[in-house]
């Protein structure tokens, strides 16, 4: 709401866990003003049924309070849309997990799967990515739900196997994207301001309310641009993406990724001098790494 009374900024859907509503006594005060401030949306993101969600989020209850918070939101005349991350864990329970956020009044599903990255977080969640075999029942049933266009389509063209994504890099065939070179900055909850993205925090530039925003926002221009990966690796690790295919890619690989999921996954293996020459060496590297 700060940065629509400051600079006439929309932000359409506000994502939200959902849990601090389900708890709150005065939820209709916390939900009445998104109306008049152009936020008639609440985004949640589900990461499967019950204690599967719980465990993945670390909070025990937590799927109920969300459901429950999706139905309070309803309740208001708030929309409701969420990203429901697909996992080797919940595949199964798609029916059950769709049949519940439509019953508590969700009105858009987004099915996705996480993207890696290359911290704690992202080694977590690859150790549950589905592979290509368990995710055809439910890519056959998109078209049933109340899915945005841009995710079918996402779903259609732009999400493979690993295999597939290595056989593009080989035969020159990888989709070429304009480099972004930006001045990438996260903010903590205590308002420290880092060079970085979520769950990657590189240098620190100071704190807003101690160092004021002019300070620490100069700081980090004095910096200039980097690309998005070179917050997670160094120059010398940013081989060719055909080089880190060859040397890194699995062919036997049937998880599911993005383009750029795929590439930081593989380039992760750079990072830690990982090659796949053989079966028996990609056991155990699996063995370790998930």
């Amino acid at each position: 709401m700060l940065f629509q009374q400051l600079w006439e900024v929309v932000f359409d859907p506000l994502p939200t866990t959902g849990v601090p509503l389900a708890t709150r006594p005065d939820w209709r005060e916390i939900l009445a003003p998104l109306r008049s401030y152009c936020m008639p949306m609440l985004w949640f993101a589900f990461h499967g049924t019950s204690e599967v969600h719980d465990r993945m989020v670390q909070r025990q209850g937590a799927y109920q309070e969300s459901l429950r918070a999706v139905a309070l939101a309803r309740e208001a005349q708030v929309h409701t849309g969420c990203t429901l991350f697909l996992t080797s864990e919940n595949v199964s329970h798609f029916d059950q997990l769709v049949s519940d956020l439509l019953q508590a009044g969700m009105e858009s599903i987004d099915p996705c799967v996480y993207d890696f990255t290359p911290n704690a977080r992202g080694r977590l969640t690859e150790r549950v990515r589905p592979t290509w075999q368990e995710v055809q029942p439910i890519h056959a049933q998109l078209d049933a739900l109340s899915v945005d266009d841009l995710v079918r389509r996402w779903w259609r063209e732009d999400l493979h196997p690993e295999c597939w994504w290595r056989e593009q890099a080989l035969s020159g065939s990888w989709p070429a994207e304009p480099e972004q070179r930006l001045i990438w900055l996260v903010c903590r909850p205590n308002l420290d301001v880092y060079r970085g993205d979520a769950g990657c925090y590189n240098k620190r530039y100071g704190n807003l309310r101690r160092d004021g925003v002019d300070n620490v926002l100069n700081r980090a221009l004095a910096d200039g641009a980097c690309s998005h990966e070179e917050l997670w690796f160094t120059r010398e690790q940013l081989l060719p993406v055909q080089e880190v295919a060859a040397r890194f890619g699995d062919p036997q690989s049937q998880r599911i990724h993005g383009d750029d999921s795929v590439r930081h996954w593989s380039l992760r293996r750079t990072k830690l001098g990982i090659e796949l020459p053989s079966r028996e060496k990609k056991r155990k590297i699996f063995s370790s790494e998930t």
